[in-house]
């Protein structure tokens, strides 16, 4: 995940996808964040991590009903078209 995001930060998606991106991007820091990552020590993700990335989850690909005015405006500044 630490070659990733980078990756994906740098070279942006322009489409719909970005928006994709910043959910799986926002899961995963949850996890990072989570005290579980990293450690041998098994210990389960905390009940409301588990919710924030379902939540996520949910509004990947299909599941997107809607799309905040910022989420379009993040679109909109990344979508080039080339005539």
């Amino acid at each position: 995940m630490r070659v990733i995001l980078p990756i994906f930060q740098e070279f942006p998606l322009q489409t719909t996808k970005y928006l994709d991106f910043t959910c799986f991007s926002e899961a995963i820091l949850i996890k990072l964040n989570s005290e579980s990552f990293g450690t041998k020590k098994i210990v389960r993700i905390s009940e409301t991590d588990l919710i924030k990335i379902k939540n996520l989850r949910a509004n990947m690909n299909s599941g997107r009903l809607t799309i905040d005015k910022e989420q379009l405006d993040n679109l909109t500044k990344r979508v080039y078209i080339n005539v």
